[in-house]
């Protein structure tokens, strides 16, 4: 899909063309011009640092200019799309600039938060509601040219599920209160503390850990064990039945008690258990797949100039 800014602020711009307009630094420096429309250095530093963002986010690994490329490359598909929008006439409603912009100066705190981020971006007012007014009518083209004309079925659905069924299973469950001495588990007074704890715990009525006062010497925790993370308390677990306490168990770096709360096999989870985030992820998939299609479909007759010299050295 066409990444479209959320924030103002945020948003991915082509500099239009207008005489006498001051700019500074990269505001005025051109790297790419798409159909005679220009995109500014400052345009393509703030799609590279969203899409940084988003590469911490899901964990992806590439250069930066690797991350350079893409957003430039979005940028240039952002002005063909929108250059196609107006061609067809489409026309965001003032109504929905006014919403996004109240959204957005409440999320900042109000007219003062508004202002000083206006003074810190170096920015007006104007100008936002001009990036707020470009976002909703990228959404608009790709809402016709994307969205719409992506379509995945039951069908489609269902056969996903039925050749991968052995990636859908829910993991195994075994979740615990955990007392965990804090001395070191060779010293023999941890063992006591442990022996002393595990007679409290059974004194009480409820037999909870959670009751146990701290005192700095152990920590009470509830969590679910994770049989490659936590093995020998996971074996130790999966003896009790639930509601029962371990003895003082003494693993490889420290002493702990445990009570089983709670135990739940791995199994098979069903097609409607996984049907709506399934058919969310081939819809994305397919989504994506429609996009590249169409951005090319846009690039085909359009006039693109790389301007910046890093540009014009692309293989």
């Amino acid at each position: 899909m066409i990444m479209v800014a959320a924030a103002a602020g945020a948003s991915a711009g082509c500099a239009k063309k207008s005489p006498g307009a001051a700019a500074a630094g990269d505001r005025t420096i051109i790297v790419a011009r798409v159909n005679g429309e220009d995109i500014t250095r400052h345009s393509l530093a703030g799609m590279m640092k969203r899409m940084e963002a988003i590469n911490v986010k899901t964990a992806t690994s590439e250069t930066r200019e690797e991350t350079r490329r893409k957003a430039l490359d979005n940028l240039i598909i952002q002005e063909l799309a929108l250059q196609e929008a107006r061609r067809r006439g489409l026309r965001v409603e003032e109504q929905s600039v006014d919403r996004a912009m109240e959204r957005f100066i409440t999320s900042l705190g109000h007219e003062e938060g508004f202002n000083n981020y206006l003074k810190t971006q170096k920015t007006t007012a104007v100008e936002v509601r001009a990036q707020f007014e470009r976002s909703l009518l990228l959404q608009l083209i790709a809402g016709s040219e994307v969205v719409s004309k992506v379509t995945v079925t039951d069908a489609d659905v269902r056969s996903e599920y039925d050749r991968h069924r052995d990636q859908y299973i829910a993991p195994e469950k075994v979740t615990v209160v955990d007392v965990v001495v804090s001395l070191e588990p060779g010293d023999p007074a941890a063992m006591k503390k442990a022996g002393e704890l595990l007679a409290q715990i059974n004194a009480d009525k409820d037999k909870d850990p959670l009751h146990l006062v701290p005192d700095g010497t152990f920590t009470v925790r509830r969590l679910d064990l994770e049989k490659e993370k936590e093995p020998e308390l996971h074996a130790a677990a999966r003896k009790l039945k639930e509601g029962e306490l371990s003895g003082v168990l003494r693993t490889s770096d420290s002493v702990h008690i445990v009570k089983l709360i709670h135990s739940t096999p791995e199994r098979q989870l069903s097609y409607e258990e996984v049907k709506g985030p399934l058919a969310g992820k081939l819809t994305a998939i397919a989504q994506v797949k429609r996009f590249e299609e169409w951005g090319k479909e846009l690039k085909k007759d359009a006039k693109i100039e790389l301007l910046d010299a890093a540009e014009r050295e692309r293989p």
